[in-house]
């Protein structure tokens, strides 16, 4: 928005002698207070104006004839404003000012035909009189001058007085709207800050949950294949145990078997050399020509052979070896349970396997 002129100036404006000035529009009625305080009450009609040193007559609620190519000027808030467009002109002798249109109608005739209507009582016609020396009006030099401009519209039209007081207080209006409009976006703009620095902030938390979501879905999946993994070993051991099972069915009914193969078998040498006998459920190997030293038996009863001496160490829980000795027809006992080495001829050996 443009600011408003002051007092003085908009009063230098109106009638001002020495140079065109436009004046600035306040608000859109502006046009209105303007006619009605040149034309209304008091009645300027007939009274003289100079503007940059051309001196006009008012005509108040007059006309001219103009044909369709007249001259027009366009946002003309106040007389002043045509006259600067009339003294550009070429055979400008006047101007008709529409303040409701905020127009004017440039006098280009060769004599200006000034006339009143019933439907000219809207209008003013500016009479574009000869020579500038402005003694015709208040803007001359004479006791009405420029240094007295504003007292002699004030005394000849009190209501220019009221419409620069509203430009004042419009101009105010305004200058308030616009601290008002600058508090606003302002506080606009912190508020702004404040939910951006909140979006930030839940932006940040949303991203570490999502990341947490992520990290958690990620060890759910690694746990449900450890899950598939550790069932699979469960049913292959499961497997495997059964088989073991089965292995170890199988291998019992072979030692029974065996056992039963054994349990009419005679420890006796040459003809059981290096083979396996049962005697009392306990499983022993027949070695031939060896035994295990003097050192390590202990003299056990005569013997009439091999077998003999097997029947007698196997009732004994703590005997595990057993020598006969041929030379001397006696069986020796051992509490070791070891494969005999020491060759001899005389001896007969069976141990526990």
């Amino acid at each position: 928005m443009k600011a408003l002129q002051p007092y003085g100036t908009f009063m230098s404006v109106l009638f001002s002698t020495a140079t065109f000035i436009p004046t600035v529009q306040c608000q859109q009625d502006d046009t209105e207070v303007l006619f009605g305080s040149l034309c209304e009450s008091p009645n300027a009609h007939g009274e003289t104006v100079s503007w940059g040193g051309v001196t006009y007559r008012y005509h108040c609620g007059h006309r001219f004839h103009f044909p369709a190519s007249v001259p027009q000027v366009y946002n003309i808030r106040q007389p002043s404003e045509c006259a600067a467009s009339c003294q550009e002109t070429e055979g400008c002798i006047g101007f008709m000012w529409m303040h409701r249109g905020s127009f004017c109608y440039l006098d280009v005739s060769s004599k200006s035909d000034i006339y009143a209507t019933e439907t000219s009582k809207d209008l003013l016609y500016m009479e574009r009189l000869s020579g500038a020396d402005g003694s015709d009006g208040p803007g001359g030099s004479g006791e009405n001058g420029s240094s007295n401009c504003d007292e002699y519209c004030l005394e000849k039209i009190p209501e220019c007085g009221d419409a620069a007081a509203q430009c004042d207080l419009r101009n105010e209006e305004c200058e308030k709207s616009t601290n008002k409009c600058r508090e606003d976006a302002q506080a606009a703009k912190e508020a702004c800050d404040r939910v951006e620095q909140l979006y930030q902030t839940e932006r940040f938390d949303w991203e570490t949950l999502e990341r947490q979501h992520k990290k958690c879905s990620a060890d759910k999946a690694i746990e449900a294949q450890r899950a598939e993994v550790l069932a699979q070993d469960r049913e292959r051991k499961a497997d495997e145990i059964a088989r073991l099972r089965d292995e170890l069915e199988v291998q019992r009914n072979e030692v029974k078997q065996c056992k039963l193969d054994l349990s009419g078998v005679v420890a006796e040498c040459p003809s059981r050399k290096d083979q396996a006998v049962v005697e009392q459920s306990r499983k022993y190997m027949v070695a031939c020509g060896k035994w295990l030293g003097a050192a390590a038996y202990k003299k056990g009863p005569k013997g009439a052979n091999l077998q003999d001496c097997l029947e007698k160490c196997a009732s004994k829980t703590d005997c595990h070896a057993a020598t006969y000795y041929k030379s001397v027809g006696m069986c020796f006992f051992s509490k070791e349970r070891a494969q005999p080495t020491t060759q001899d001829i005389n001896a007969e050996t069976v141990w526990e396997t």
